[in-house]
């Protein structure tokens, strides 16, 4: 924290606390990096990442960032993540006089911050601490890292490395799986075994006639500027036929809807629709390519019972974070 960016009286709000005075907001930002005895007791792995930073005119600024940390008290040290923004009111030295932080998933409402209760805020802090609070996780392979931009109440907004990726065209599910499963089991120039990423990216065009599927092998890391550990990527052998085929995707900002029930096609097409009027309300627009294709991700086995982990994508043409 530099100390002298900050009035004396300075006066922080965010949806768990209110604090005044630059001792304080030291104290706070203290606890939270473990830097103090109780602080060392809560928490552990506290990190921001800063997206970018808005002028909004004389004295304001705002700034969005990506917050993460681990409360190690808990015996199954869960992570919590907060996304949201920051509004810098400054005096006439352009120190600040007051900050006001807004979580993406509480205060964000059809595109504006707006303030929630004490008890909102303290609600959705311990949902994240709760056993279990990610739902169906058991993806199949290493998960191809991403940086969280926004959680919001019922999205996410995701930042993915550019990456290398197999693909197949195919007309049912498990022929694209069994194609591609192949290919990674040894079926290339290599005769090499690999594991590729998950999720299985499905992508549909919306009259159905065309279906791809894609799994991803390997990313840049150059690309990636998360807090936390990155899996290292992997060269890519040439396909045995011309059935699979190697392409590369570039870095891209995707927004991301999940739902944890059999992803059969009224299914996505609603989970698909349900974003896109998510991303209208807030402002977000995707590409054309996106609004002509239906994207599916899968992070189970094809024939996975229980709680799933499936996803619709829609890659983001005008949004609020820098690439």
């Amino acid at each position: 924290m530099e100390r002298d960016m900050y009035r004396p009286d300075v006066e922080f709000v965010d949806p768990l606390t209110r604090l005044r005075g630059v001792d304080s907001y030291q104290r706070n930002v203290d606890m939270l990096g473990s830097r103090t005895l109780l602080g060392g007791i809560l928490f552990s792995d506290a990190g921001i990442v800063l997206h970018n930073i808005e002028d909004l005119g004389p004295r304001k600024l705002l700034t969005r960032w990506t917050l993460r940390l681990r409360a190690k008290v808990l015996p199954w040290g869960p992570m919590a993540r907060f996304t949201g923004v920051s509004l810098y009111d400054l005096d006439e030295q352009a120190r600040v006089v007051r900050q006001t932080d807004y979580w993406d998933s509480i205060n964000l409402v059809e595109g504006e911050y707006r303030p929630a209760p004490l008890l909102t805020g303290l609600k959705d802090f311990l949902k994240q601490l709760a056993p279990g609070a990610g739902g169906a996780q058991q993806a199949m392979n290493a998960e191809l890292p991403f940086e969280l931009l926004r959680r919001a109440p019922e999205y996410e907004v995701r930042r993915y490395p550019a990456f290398e990726a197999v693909e197949t065209n195919y007309n049912t599910r498990p022929e694209g799986y069994d194609r591609l499963g192949t290919y990674a089991s040894g079926w290339n120039v290599e005769n090499r075994k690999f594991k590729p990423f998950s999720p299985s990216i499905m992508r549909i065009d919306k009259n159905e006639k065309d279906k791809t599927m894609m799994w991803p092998v390997g990313f840049s890391n150059e690309d990636l500027d998360q807090v936390g550990g990155v899996v290292s990527s992997q060269a890519i052998p040439a396909p045995a036929d011309e059935i699979i085929r190697r392409t590369s995707v570039p870095v891209q900002v995707v927004a991301v809807l999940r739902f944890e029930v059999p992803a059969t096609a009224p299914v996505v097409k609603y989970y698909a629709s349900r974003l896109v009027e998510l991303l209208a309300a807030d402002e977000l627009v995707p590409t054309p390519a996106a609004a002509q294709t239906y994207t599916l991700c899968q992070y189970d086995a094809i024939f996975s019972v229980g709680t799933r982990r499936n996803e619709v994508w829609a890659v983001l043409e005008k949004h609020d974070w820098q690439i």
